[in-house]
C-alpha cells in the first residue's frame, strides 16, 4: 500500500510541475501575443494621428472648461481682442489652418 501511495504521489509531483510549465508557456505565449499586438499598434500608420486626436480632445476639453469657468469669463470680460465678432473670421481662421495641416501633410508625403 505504501508503494501505490508513494507512485500517486510521485504522479502528483509531476502533474503539479507539468501543470506549472504549462502554465508558464502560456504565460508566454500571452506576454509574445501582447508584445506583437504592442509592435502592430505602435507602428501602424494611424497612430501618430490617433495621438494627436485624442490630445487635441484633452486640449477641446480643457480650453471648454476655461471658457465657462469665472477665470476665463474674467479673461474675455477684460481682453476683448480675444472673442470673435463675426463668422467669416471664424472662416478664415479655420481654411487658413486646414490649408496649412493639408500643405504640410503633402510635404511629408512627398
Amino acid at each position: 500500500m505504501t508503494s501505490h501511495s508513494g507512485r500517486s504521489l510521485l504522479y502528483r509531483k509531476i502533474d503539479r510541475i507539468y501543470r506549472f510549465k504549462l502554465q508558464k508557456n502560456q504565460m508566454i505565449n500571452v506576454t509574445k501575443q501582447l508584445r506583437i499586438v504592442y509592435t502592430r499598434i505602435i507602428t501602424s500608420i494611424a497612430f501618430l494621428p490617433a495621438i494627436i486626436a485624442i490630445g487635441f480632445l484633452f486640449l477641446l476639453w480643457a480650453m471648454v472648461e476655461l471658457d465657462f469657468s469665472e477665470f476665463g469669463k474674467h479673461i474675455k470680460s477684460n481682453a476683448g481682442w480675444l472673442s470673435l465678432k463675426d463668422a467669416s473670421t471664424v472662416r478664415s481662421i479655420i481654411s487658413t489652418v486646414a490649408g496649412a495641416v493639408l500643405s504640410h501633410q503633402h510635404y511629408i508625403s512627398a
